[in-house]
């Protein structure tokens, strides 16, 4: 006998293997009830419509009808679905940029790391701003349409860069396409409401955008861990082309100009200023609305992905923390609201608001 080979099991690595397992378990369940959910809510509403025989009905014109059909669940069900698809890589975005990190414009690598998220944001912003006017004049579909497949195109050439510049870039069209299908489905939203179905309107609207963010991040930092960072882009990209299916054959009937006689005048400069100067609409913006927006994309989407992979956690938990910010929003966020609207003044919730978001950072540095 030249030699041998002695095999010990080791009981720590097993456990460790067996506590994965378990969480990604528990992560597939969580995710799996949240899309029973989105699938229950537009069954119930295919079905009712079509007992009703609305297929071929109208675009309804009166508060009634317009309550019976209940035209902004589609809005929940489109919006689940791009959010689902833009989500995947959101995880794992400032890693991709660390892969292919190369040099340029003289800056250092935590700010180059950081230019894609601030490209895609940026984009993002001028695409609303662009889609917001566009809808007014012509129709919500338009510029939903065409974020879509802007966002599936910026995906998938995230997925295909060999550079970070390349990436950078792409990211930025992701990012217009972002903007452009969220101010869209916005105005979809208003398009269907009055003053009596709006609320429930924009609540279904956010829960079908948080959840499918919680779907995504998860699922896609899951996936990532398995196949690597560019697969999980394409695959973005696949499915973004889903909700431009269902918005074609589900919400054809809703595809319209808007009404240019119902349509409100441009805001003008004397308004627009009485706007920026009021003192609680000032507030709000620069102490909580700015702020509010720095730590979301700043620490959640660039620093917390960087900071938790530098401590060796793996890429399916470092998508489960941040899955956990949009259940806290889905699900604590109706229960507080229950309480703040038996109070007139909410002035003070905002306060504590900031409070509570302040000590939550503050307990990172320890």
């Amino acid at each position: 006998v030249d030699g041998y080979i002695n095999v010990h099991l080791s009981p720590k690595i097993i456990a460790s293997r067996v506590n994965d397992i378990f969480w990604d378990s528990a992560t597939v369940l969580l995710i799996s009830f949240l899309f029973v959910i989105e699938l229950v809510l537009f069954l119930l509403l295919y079905i009712r419509r079509s007992l009703a025989g609305s297929d071929t009905a109208v675009r309804p014109t009166s508060p009634e009808n317009a309550r019976a059909e209940a035209p902004y669940l589609f809005g929940r069900t489109a919006a689940f679905g791009f959010l689902f698809a833009w989500a995947l890589p959101v995880s794992f975005i400032p890693l991709q940029m660390r892969d292919l990190y190369e040099p340029m414009f003289g800056l250092t690598k935590e700010v180059i790391l950081g230019l894609p998220l601030s490209v895609e944001m940026f984009c993002a912003l001028v695409g609303a701003l662009i889609a917001g006017s566009f809808s007014d004049k012509r129709g919500w579909h338009l510029p939903f349409l065409a974020g879509l497949l802007c966002s599936a195109l910026g995906a998938f050439l995230s997925g295909t860069a060999t550079g970070g510049l390349e990436y950078i870039l792409f990211r930025g069209l992701a990012g217009l396409g972002y903007g452009f299908a969220w101010m869209a489905i916005q105005s979809f939203i208003f398009a269907n409401t009055d003053a009596g179905t709006r609320a429930q309107g924009i609540s279904n609207l956010v829960a079908g955008i948080f959840s499918g963010h919680i779907c995504g991040t998860a699922v896609g930092a899951m996936i990532a861990e398995r196949i690597g960072y560019p697969l999980v882009f394409i695959i973005s990209a696949c499915l973004a082309l889903f909700p431009v299916l269902f918005t074609l054959f589900f919400m054809r009937r809703f595809m319209h100009k808007p009404d240019m006689a119902l349509a409100r005048a441009p805001l003008t400069l004397k308004e627009f200023g009485r706007l920026i100067f009021n003192r609680n609409y000032f507030s709000i913006l620069v102490f909580s609305l700015v702020p509010f927006s720095l730590c979301q994309v700043g620490l959640l989407f660039y620093a917390v992905p960087i900071y938790l992979d530098l401590l060796g956690i793996s890429q399916s938990n470092i998508g489960r923390v941040l899955m956990i910010y949009g259940l806290s929003v889905v699900y604590l966020a109706p229960f507080i609201s229950r309480y703040v609207d038996r109070f007139e003044q909410k002035k003070a919730f905002l306060i504590l608001g900031g409070f509570v978001g302040g000590l939550g950072l503050m307990s990172l540095y320890v």
